[in-house]
């Protein structure tokens, strides 16, 4: 039941920083004309440390480790994420709007972002 949990809190972050993505997404392709991958690399930047500080409270408070180490993995597992929510908003965007190309690249990302996370940044100690 653990695992659920903290997929639910996990799960509860991930909304709320997409919401901010999704909003400084439009705004800054809508708005002002920024190429789709452009406007995706701007956010991940903030976007990782959101998710970090949200994560490390309330998804996966019971992680045990260094907190700088922690923070390494986290930039390595968000520049990796960053690669593929940018290939998937680029090849979406051919086909969509791009504004709904990052709408739909949002879910496609949380399995990897909540097992990576899950794994690899906040392992817990054991």
């Amino acid at each position: 039941m653990p695992a659920v949990h903290s997929q639910l809190r996990s799960l509860f972050v991930t909304e709320r920083a997409a919401a901010l993505d999704l909003a400084l997404f439009a705004a800054l392709t809508a708005s002002i004309g920024v190429a789709p991958e452009n406007a995706n690399a701007i956010y991940y930047g903030g976007g990782i440390a959101l998710s970090f500080i949200l994560n490390r409270n309330r998804a996966f408070q019971d992680a045990r480790g260094d907190t700088v180490a922690m923070i390494a993995r986290v930039i390595v597992i968000g520049l990796g994420a960053l690669l593929l929510s940018t290939m998937l908003v680029t090849a979406l965007s051919q086909m969509m709007a791009p504004v709904i190309a990052k709408l739909l690249s949002l879910p496609a990302m949380f399995p990897w972002s909540y097992g990576t996370s899950r794994h690899f940044v906040f392992r817990r100690a054991g």
